[in-house]
């Protein structure tokens, strides 16, 4: 199935680069970049006394987490704030501006029910807003058992996981073996380890910067894992610090999915948010399962790619393009959708995508979160 979907995707993207429109080149050029870390920080390392670890399988990298959590502590529902470094004016040219555009939820957050984490891919139990208030670029996904963010200024680039299981923690994003060996911390005002990632920054800045992977247990039943791209250990912890476990968000999107097809469930949402050339540059995904079929929904800026006349058809208020292979793509209101059905070779009965698509709503407007449905 991933395969399938690999494909389509794979397609969807040349079918952009033909019409001559804009793919995001970060996505397409993290590999690179990942791949000059390595060689860059393994001339580090010589010079560094840190013990490259490799981990062997999931059962060695839930042992290198942080130390459980004892039950008689008090529940620490966040790192305690520290102030944070003033920022560069600008991140590859990206302006800085207030992302912080989740609405609260109104609901329990991670610490005080660790159960809720990805049961809901609506919410998120933690916000990152005071970091988000003034940023390049934010991000949220929830899944199931599972909810992130990520954080890109010009003072940072924080990522953080919750988890309900070690197991959904995710690996470093410049690879494992490139970490050393996990050293005891306090965060906040319990237990944790930290691994580094010495010499480590993308977009390069002025002086040294780090990666530092952070690891602890806020709660029983609850993970966290934060990595954190900063000058020092002392900053990274700071900015940890401004994540909040004891609020909740609303995952918000520029569309509201409607009726869905029968036996199918929505497992999983992401959006994110970058202050790209003069406006907001959006992208948002879903995705819905029904046994082994699935649904990806992408939404993002209209393209303007030509598309044949004899494949167009209507689906309620919406003209969609649909060809045969699993793929129907809708515009309105000023946005681009996306829905690819997999498997290609047992996908969603064509009625059944089409009849879902009708019962979508788009929001008034891709770049103004305040509209979002």
């Amino acid at each position: 199935m991933t395969s399938d979907l690999d494909a389509l995707l794979s397609e969807s993207l040349r079918a952009r680069a033909d019409a001559g429109a804009p793919i995001a080149p970060d996505a397409l050029l993290r590999g690179a970049v990942v791949r000059g870390r390595r060689v860059r920080t393994h001339r580090r390392i010589a010079a560094f006394a840190c013990a490259v670890v490799v981990l062997a399988g999931v059962g060695t990298a839930a042992g290198l987490l942080a130390p459980h959590r004892d039950s008689s502590a008090p529940v620490v529902a966040t790192p305690a704030p520290s102030p944070l470094p003033s920022r560069s004016p600008a991140v590859n040219d990206r302006a800085h501006r207030d992302l912080a555009v989740l609405p609260d939820a109104g609901l329990p957050g991670a610490v005080a029910r660790p159960d809720l984490v990805g049961a809901d891919p609506a919410v998120l139990h933690f916000s990152v807003d005071a970091l988000a208030r003034d940023a390049a670029v934010a991000g949220w996904r929830s899944a199931a058992g599972v909810e992130s963010a990520r954080v890109i200024r010009g003072d940072l680039d924080l990522s953080i996981t919750l988890a309900r299981d070690a197991a959904g923690l995710p690996p470093s994003i410049v690879g494992e073996d490139l970490l050393s060996e996990a050293a005891d911390v306090r965060v906040g005002a319990g237990p944790g380890t930290v691994r580094v990632a010495a010499g480590l920054s993308h977009p390069p800045r002025d002086g040294e910067w780090s990666l530092y992977r952070f690891d602890w247990q806020p709660a029983d039943g609850l993970w966290a894992r934060a990595e954190v791209q900063m000058p020092s250990q002392e900053l990274a912890l700071a900015a940890v610090g401004h994540v909040r476990l004891d609020q909740s968000r609303r995952l918000m999107m520029p569309f509201r999915i409607g009726a869905v097809p029968a036996g199918a469930t929505e497992r999983e949402r992401g959006v994110e948010l970058r202050t790209d050339g003069p406006g907001l540059v959006v992208s948002a995904t879903a995705r819905l399962v029904a046994g082994r079929r699935e649904l990806s929904v992408q939404s993002g800026t209209p393209q303007g790619q030509e598309r044949p006349d004899g494949a167009w058809v209507t689906a309620g208020p919406h003209r969609v393009y649909a060809p045969d292979g699993g793929y129907y793509g809708v515009e309105s209101r000023g946005q681009s959708l996306d829905v690819l059905a997999v498997p290609r070779t047992d996908p969603l009965p064509r009625a059944d995508v089409l009849a879902f698509v009708a019962g979508m709503s788009f929001a008034e407007r891709l770049d103004d979160p305040g509209t979002w449905l």
